[in-house]
């Protein structure tokens, strides 16, 4: 998680009873939660999943062929165009619930 201006250092620094809260397994998992809600990592990723989105409903309009039947999509190039895109729905859903 990133927290601008030196933040984060001071959750990371930050005592209670002699012992840093960050230590505590439910402050930790709180402070997960929340980056993965409202963190700038959340925003990027979010942007990134959108524009592949474009790019394989454009395949789409332009090859019905090729996005249903060419496996050039997918970090090992293993998917075709809808089996991407059906991912990545599903991966938007799972972050906006979080």
């Amino acid at each position: 998680m990133h927290f601008p201006n030196g933040e984060g250092e001071l959750i990371v620094g930050a005592e209670y009873n002699g012992q840093r809260i960050i230590n505590n397994p439910a402050i930790a998992n709180f402070l997960a939660r929340i980056g993965r809600r409202t963190g700038y990592a959340s925003e990027e990723a979010t942007a990134q999943i959108l524009a592949e989105i474009a790019k394989l409903e454009e395949q789409r309009d332009n090859s019905i062929d090729d996005h249903q039947w060419k496996r050039i999509w997918g970090p090992n190039r293993d998917q075709t165009g809808s089996e991407r895109w059906l991912y990545l729905q599903w991966k938007l859903q799972r972050m906006e619930a979080a």
